[in-house]
């Protein structure tokens, strides 16, 4: 059997599905396409070559294809054409809630029902986070033209259902980060490799609360923040916020916050991707 896998190879859904694939790859002729361009950030800097350590354990970075860009129709007509010529049984295709890809995603599928190819779609968001005028509508649309959906929870096939999909829909749930991390340390040493990434001192003994990710508004850092003082009138502890800026809607809230309320010394932001 063969099947093209489409998704991204970069941060939470690249981890999830190097998992996939792995697994995958034991039984079926995997061809895996990804993004070249999924977002406005990627137009000075494409992705040309997969470089995440642990994503390489498991795939050949020669054999991947970067096809997709978000902005140019030409790699629409490049990925049908693509897949007409490899002839898999099936394609799987990994989505987010990317509105900006969305067309790319409706316009393939719909080649593929033309086509006779069945196409699985796997939605880590079948919304965005942040609604916005028009997004339920057209997020549906985009879906109809899928064989089968599988999505991770109870609430999103319910979601999905309530605005009208009829497609197939399984509920496979997403599992637990701990099988993503075969190299599990204990909380000291996971102290002190987080001191030495962020360059500040973190004590062996007092808790530590850990925002870690990107930093969106729909995440509620803001209202962590916020809700420090009031964890500190009861408990020395130490407040963590981790992860990229590059999407933030309005990235220079948060140290506003913080230094508005004096947390200098016990809210620590590291506005950056923290490598594994």
């Amino acid at each position: 059997m063969k099947v093209v896998f489409i998704t991204p190879l970069r941060g939470g859904i690249g981890h999830w599905s190097r998992c996939l694939i792995e697994e995958l790859d034991k039984f079926v002729d995997l061809i895996i396409v990804t993004f070249k361009r999924k977002r406005k950030e990627d137009d000075s800097n494409p992705f040309t070559r997969v470089t995440d350590p642990f994503i390489l354990e498991v795939i050949d970075p020669k054999k991947v294809h970067h096809i997709i860009e978000y902005n140019n129709k030409k790699s629409l007509k490049e990925l049908i054409e693509f897949t007409r010529e490899v002839k898999p049984n099936c394609v799987h295709f990994v989505m987010w809630a990317g509105k900006q890809i969305l067309w790319f995603l409706k316009d393939y599928s719909k080649a593929m029902k033309e086509n006779s190819i069945p196409i699985v779609l796997t939605l880590h968001d079948p919304y965005p986070h942040i609604i916005q005028k028009d997004d339920v509508k057209i997020f549906t649309e985009a879906y109809a033209y899928a064989t089968h959906i599988v999505v991770l929870t109870e609430d999103a096939l319910k979601e999905l259902r309530k605005n009208g999909v009829k497609v197939p829909i399984t509920v496979i749930p997403h599992g637990h980060y701990n099988m993503m991390n075969k190299n599990k340390v204990d909380k000291t040493e996971a102290r002190k490799i987080i001191s030495k990434k962020l360059s500040i001192k973190i004590p062996e003994n007092i808790p530590i609360i850990l925002f870690f990710g990107f930093i969106r508004d729909y995440k509620g850092l803001e209202y962590l923040i916020r809700a420090a003082p009031l964890v500190l009138k009861k408990h020395n502890a130490l407040f963590i916020a981790a992860g990229s800026l590059e999407l933030a809607e309005n990235p220079e809230k948060y140290s506003k916050e913080i230094k508005n309320l004096g947390l200098e010394e016990k809210f620590i932001l590291f506005p950056h991707f923290v490598k594994d």
